[in-house]
């Protein structure tokens, strides 16, 4: 079925020393030196691999995640297992494997469980884009990884990528059950399902198949990811969903009444839910970005649903809607729902324009010794700054021995366009805010730029993301790089950000948080 031959890419150390004489003075210019970066693939094509091919790509993404990944005594903190004891598990099941696609949804099943939303595999229909855009941009050692071989590799896997992402795409149950303040409750239905099943709205679901609700939401740990709620240190799902408890589910809900039943729901993908947005929670139907005045409040209300990678693209209506509330106490802007994007949207429309004053910002990242992978990666990140770890009290346990490195960051913000308006600035925030939109919470909080009201973000905003292809199949699988640590010296991705003020709106009430906040302005 092979025989394979290793080819290696790698960038070898090297310089040009310039020498000019200009105005009697010597400049040396030095070319911009790449560190070394090798990454191995096999010369097998995707359509001759087999099952001796499956567990070498295996062995080869479980030692990456051994040696490199950050996060998993933090997951067995927060969910209780070590990913790494689960390898025999899916060794087992590629054993099993007849095709390509079975190797593709074992793979899918075990990054989930990592349960991190910067953990995927790359799909493959846009690894060409991806190759373009850090060629565009020259991101280093970005372009090596998503090479041109990598791009031929992965044009044979989109079919079977979109025949395991439509697997699991199983619909929705005839009834809606959705998570509110530690209680999966019934929120709607599906044609005649209040005269089917006999039970109300606000119903609550005490178990599912014969397993307590939040158990048998916690062992699901390979088919959605788990949402923390810090109120009550438990994690769970947005919404049930036929992906994780099977197409056709037993539940036992207790109905408003006080009465207990046992209902067989079905599920189909024809049934959908008007109130559930892309998010997958209960978001209202609104633009990406909108804005609006309360004039009896003397308030303006900003709306960022993502920042986009443009940020060129919605710069000249900010600054209009600025200008608009040049004269207000208070602005209000509101990133609920959003899963981040581009640091320099934030960066160049919000922070800039309304800061005041220069400001900064420090946090850390611990890097694993043994991430040899990463040391190229974080050299190009400018994350060189070695920074001993006494004095900071609430490092994780695992940062504080010899297993990882810490390295320090500040990060200095100054005034850019000028704007007028000089009040007040509030952020609201929920569980969804991840990634750049999470790094903007945390600015937010470290540099007093806004008061913060609503529940714990999502995390995962501290950091690089860094990318690896498989020796076989060439999938390119994403993951987070290191350990990011606020000021305080709390890890980002266990603690989330935290508001400094904690609210929690009722499920589907978008405005209650608004209403809060513009009640109890000074």
């Amino acid at each position: 079925m092979k025989r394979k031959k290793a080819l290696a890419i790698f960038i070898p150390v090297s310089a040009v020393v310039l020498t000019a004489v200009i105005l009697g003075s010597i400049y040396l210019s030095l070319e911009v030196i790449k560190c070394p970066f090798e990454q191995n693939l096999n010369s097998i094509l995707p359509s001759e691999m087999g099952v001796e091919e499956y567990k070498e790509d295996f062995e080869y993404f479980y030692n990456m995640i051994r040696d490199n990944y950050p996060y998993i005594t933090i997951r067995e903190r927060m969910l209780g297992y070590n990913w790494l004891d689960f390898k025999d598990y899916y060794m087992e099941r590629l054993d099993n494997c007849t095709s390509n696609a079975d190797f593709l949804e074992v793979l899918t099943d075990a990054i989930l469980a990592l349960q991190n939303r910067h953990g995927e595999i790359i799909n493959p229909a846009l690894v060409p884009d991806y190759r373009s855009s850090s060629l565009k941009y020259d991101k280093y050692p970005q372009y090596m990884v998503f090479s041109e071989e990598v791009v031929e590799a992965n044009a044979y896997w989109v079919d079977d990528y979109n025949y395991v992402m439509n697997k699991r795409n199983l619909g929705h149950y005839e009834v809606l059950m959705v998570y509110d303040k530690g209680d999966y409750i019934v929120y709607d239905g599906w044609s005649d399902w209040q005269i089917e099943f006999n039970f109300t709205l606000g119903s609550k679901v005490l178990s599912v198949n014969g397993i307590p609700t939040h158990d048998a939401v916690s062992n699901s740990f390979e088919s959605s990811y788990l949402v923390r709620d810090y109120a009550r240190n438990t994690s769970y799902f947005p919404y049930l969903a036929p992906r994780d408890f099977g197409t056709t589910a037993l539940f036992t809900i207790q109905n408003t009444t006080g009465e207990i039943i046992d209902a067989q729901i079905n599920s189909s993908t024809d049934i959908t839910y008007s109130c559930l947005s892309w998010q997958g929670d209960i978001y209202p139907a609104q633009q990406l970005m909108h804005y609006q005045a309360y004039t009896a409040k003397n308030a303006g209300y900003l709306y960022v649903g993502h920042m986009k990678y443009d940020p060129q693209e919605d710069y000249a209506n900010l600054m209009a809607f600025y200008n608009v509330i040049a004269d207000y106490d208070y602005l209000i802007i509101d990133i609920r729902g959003n899963p981040g994007g581009n640091d320099y949207y934030w960066l160049e429309n919000i922070a800039g324009p309304l800061l005041k004053e220069k400001v900064k910002s420090t946090m850390y990242h611990a890097y694993k010794k043994s991430g040899k992978y990463l040391n190229c990666w974080r050299k190009e990140f400018g994350v060189t700054n070695r920074h001993p770890k006494r004095n900071l009290q609430n490092l994780p346990p695992e940062v504080l021995t010899d297993e990882y490195k810490l390295y320090k960051l500040v990060n200095h913000y100054e005034p850019t366009t000028k704007v007028d308006f000089d009040g007040q600035i509030i952020l609201l925030t929920d569980w969804y805010v991840c990634s750049s939109a999470e790094a903007f919470t945390v600015f937010c909080k470290q540099t007093n730029f806004a008061t913060i009201y609503g529940t714990n973000t999502g995390g995962d905003g501290i950091g690089h993301q860094v990318y690896f292809a498989l020796p076989n199949s060439k999938l390119v699988i994403e993951m987070s790089a290191a350990i990011g640590l606020n000021e305080d010296s709390y890890s980002n991705e266990e603690f989330h950000t935290e508001p400094h003020v904690y609210y929690e709106s009722a499920k589907g009430n978008w405005s209650e948080l608004i209403d809060y906040v513009l009640n109890n302005l000074n």
